[in-house]
């Protein structure tokens, strides 16, 4: 019985998962409390679900949610291995005027970022019913997803925010199959 999944997330460069509020000084802020919330994660995991991966349809609300059906899952924030998460940092963002190559009049703005000294942990509890014919599919889908996240946070494309997650079970060819069949039933 799978109650627990484990993952690792392996930091390559600095993150940011914003609040969306502001403070003196400061564009962007960060939860310093929880830099890097389940639902985040949750909300990662997802689109990985739908893009790489192209998982069932029906096995990925089964798994995540849906506007009907609550997930029988729960993701909990990260936690850093050891050494803590490690200082905050402001990083400044501004656009370039292309005719006088200066920043553009107020076009500039702050945020803090985390960089970690080490790895983090996650967990997703099985929280409600799965039905025992289901649970391979379930527990597959989640490993696939986490492994197929490489970017959270913002700025991903501007250098922050990218990650190796790894699953305490690796990922199989099997699993692959499992996760785009029907429901996850007819692999």
């Amino acid at each position: 019985m799978t109650d627990a999944l484990v993952f690792e997330v392996r930091f390559h460069s600095p993150f940011r998962v914003a609040t969306g509020a502001a403070a003196e000084g400061l564009d962007t802020v960060l939860n310093l409390a929880d830099p890097l919330p389940g639902s985040s994660l949750k909300g990662l995991m997802r689109d990985a679900a739908r893009q790489p991966l192209r998982a069932d349809p029906g096995l990925v609300n089964q798994v995540f949610g849906s506007q009907f059906d609550e997930s029988p899952w729960v993701w909990c924030g990260a936690e850093p291995v050891a050494g803590g998460w490690g200082q905050a940092s402001v990083r400044a963002r501004l656009e370039i005027d292309e005719h006088t190559h200066t920043a553009k009049e107020d076009l500039v703005a702050f945020g803090q970022m985390l960089e970690p000294p080490g790895p983090a942990r996650f967990q997703i509890l099985r929280r409600g019913a799965v039905a025992d014919a289901d649970l391979p599919a379930h527990t597959a889908l989640l490993r696939a997803c986490a492994a197929a996240v490489k970017h959270l946070g913002a700025e991903r494309r501007r250098g922050l925010g990218w990650v190796t997650v790894v699953p305490a079970a690796p990922i199989t060819a099997g699993d692959l199959a499992l996760i785009r069949s029907q429901g996850g039933r007819d692999a």
